[in-house]
């Protein structure tokens, strides 16, 4: 009950913090043009995150999303460190199935393949459709996959109307970017891949009931703006039907898929 109470009031205090600051913050510089509009983040690969978790890593937060985070940091007292899990941009797509443990995924090889059939799928150019994204939303949710939350606050991010060619280098974070490319390098290396499966995936699988089963918190997250994923993920099944590995995972709520921003 106490930690409930100690959830709910930050939540309030980074809602009113944004619903002073925000505009501030999310502004650009005065002679430049900007709209409120939605961003196309670019996907960086598929990956197998800690715990046997299928992630869409992208290629970075967008740069009002970054400066986001460190401004919030910064004006709440209070509020509890940052956790890895949101300082490398990615949607959390889908996780081990309940019953996955009966088809031998303490088995190494199984996991083996899985790696190759994402290394296919991550030459390809299916991979290609973008994750939308268009405000930021402080929620409380009920359950880890969020499939059940009420939305406290969002605002729109508002972006630098882009230049040129509106390449990925003028709507992502540089830093941001190679954090997030550290990440997928460590997950998905031959040298490190060994002891990634064996400890990280196989010793702390993560089955799907963890992400439905009830618990209760507050975070900062951007929601993905439609249904774009929905035949972009529907392809990426059918890949791993294709390799064997359809009975591997349950697949998350398309309408609730995001990007977590930051855990309050």
């Amino acid at each position: 009950m106490e930690e409930g109470r100690v959830h709910t009031q930050m939540a309030e205090a980074v809602v009113n913090w944004i619903e002073t600051f925000s505009s501030e913050i999310l502004a650009t510089s005065p002679h430049e043009a900007s709209q409120d509009r939605v961003v196309d983040v670019p996907i960086h690969s598929v990956i197998i995150a800690f715990g046997g978790v299928l992630c869409v890593a992208l290629e970075g937060f967008p740069a009002p999303i970054v400066e986001l985070k460190s401004k919030l940091s910064d004006a709440c007292d209070g509020i509890a460190p940052e956790l890895m899990g949101s300082k490398w941009a990615k949607v959390t797509v889908a996780a081990v199935r309940d019953d996955a443990e009966d088809r031998q995924t303490s088995d190494p090889a199984v996991w083996d393949r899985l790696r190759t059939a994402l290394l296919v799928w991550n030459t390809s150019t299916e991979h290609h459709t973008p994750a939308r994204l268009q405000e930021v939303s402080v929620v409380s949710f009920q359950c880890r996959s969020l499939a059940h939350h009420q939305v406290l606050k969002s605002v729109s991010l508002r972006y630098k109307t882009l230049l040129g060619d509106g390449s990925v280098e003028s709507v992502i974070d540089p830093a941001s970017h190679l954090k997030g490319a550290a990440v997928v390098e460590e997950f998905t290396s031959n040298e490190n891949w060994a002891s990634y499966r064996d400890n990280g995936i196989i010793a702390r699988l993560q089955p799907a009931a963890s992400y439905r089963q009830e618990f209760h918190g507050t975070t900062m997250v951007a929601f993905l703006v439609d249904d774009c994923w929905a035949q972009y993920l529907e392809r990426l099944k059918q890949h791993l039907c294709d390799h064997d590995l359809g009975w591997l995972y349950e697949w998350m709520p398309n309408n609730v898929l995001h990007v977590t921003v930051r855990g309050l």
